[in-house]
């Protein structure tokens, strides 16, 4: 089944479980949702980022990081890298083909000046296990990396918790 795409958006496809899919992607790859999952399960796997991370060339070919068996889970490499995939998935899934069209870069560009902010906000936060903002996105990934993290300012009490 096929769904009519909006205006200046890329056609997508249904699939059985009504699971929207890119007509462009093979009927074999993973829905948007699989594909997500299995990116943050990535992301959260250290051995994954240690791998992703030894990859990182200079541009004479010399690996310039340090042993990889050296960078743990606080390593601000490793944070870094998984604030910024985390935000750049968030960011994809929100707006998916939107950030291909060139009619949308002008409107996109100042939201993706502010995800670098919002990501050196988001990595001090992640490294020092603490994090104070209003922004649920922020506050989803923040606790996605670090559940045992402290958020502030804490959710409001629901009207049980307040009686209770």
């Amino acid at each position: 089944m096929r769904v009519a795409p909006k205006a200046g958006r890329q056609e997508r496809e249904v699939d059985n479980r009504g699971v929207k899919r890119d007509s462009l992607l093979s009927r074999n790859c993973p829905t948007r949702p699989e594909a997500a999952e299995a990116l943050r399960a990535g992301l959260l796997d250290l051995s994954t980022v240690r791998a992703f991370l030894q990859g990182a060339r200079d541009p004479e070919g010399r690996e310039f990081l340090p042993s990889m068996e050296a960078l743990g889970a606080d390593s601000a490499r490793v944070v870094h890298l998984q604030v910024t995939h985390a935000l750049a998935l968030q960011r994809a899934l929100d707006h998916g083909a939107e950030l291909a069209l060139p009619a949308n870069v002008q409107r996109l560009t100042p939201v993706l000046a502010r995800d670098l902010f919002d990501a050196d906000y988001l990595m001090l936060g992640v490294l020092q296990g603490g994090l104070a903002t209003r922004e649920k996105r922020l506050r989803r990934i923040f606790a996605w990396l670090r559940p045992e993290g402290i958020l502030f300012p804490e959710p409001p009490a629901t009207e049980d918790e307040s009686r209770g």
